[in-house]
C-alpha cells in the first residue's frame, strides 16, 4: 500500500502525501481486483471469504508449492465450505460487502459504492 496513511486507521504512509494521493489509491485498488479476477477465471487462485475479509491463494493450477501431510504423504487439498450450509463455495457464488474495517470515509463515494452493489 503506497498511501496507507491515506485509510482510515491506516499505518503512517512511508510516502510523502501526494495531490493525487487518493486516486492513485483507488486506480491500484481498481488493477488489483481486476488482476484477481483474470486469476479467479484462470482457475489459478480460489476466493474464501474469512472473518478478516477475503482470503486469495493459489489453486492446484497455481501453486508454486503444494502441501503434503507428513503422516501419508499425499498433497493437502484445502476446501472453503458454508458455515451456514456445509456446502463448498465457489468464487463464482460469493458477492463481497463492506465489512467493519472498511473506512468511513470511503463508503460514501459512489465508485466504492459500486463494488459491492449486487448484480
Amino acid at each position: 500500500m503506497l498511501h496507507s496513511g491515506e485509510l482510515d486507521h491506516g499505518p503512517v504512509a512511508l510516502h510523502s502525501d501526494l495531490p493525487a494521493g487518493p486516486g492513485e489509491l483507488g486506480m491500484r485498488r481498481r488493477l488489483i481486483e481486476q488482476g484477481l479476477m483474470v486469476l479467479l477465471r484462470a482457475g489459478l487462485v480460489d476466493m474464501a471469504a474469512t472473518d478478516d475479509g477475503f482470503m486469495y491463494g493459489a489453486t492446484e493450477e497455481g501453486a508454486p508449492i503444494t502441501l503434503h501431510h507428513d503422516a501419508c504423504d499425499p498433497a493437502a487439498h484445502v476446501e472453503v465450505v458454508c458455515s451456514a450450509r456445509g456446502e463448498p463455495m465457489r468464487s463464482e457464488a460469493i458477492s463481497t460487502r463492506m465489512g467493519p474495517g472498511h473506512p468511513e470515509r470511503l463508503r460514501k463515494q459512489p465508485d466504492v459504492q459500486r463494488r459491492f452493489e449486487r448484480l
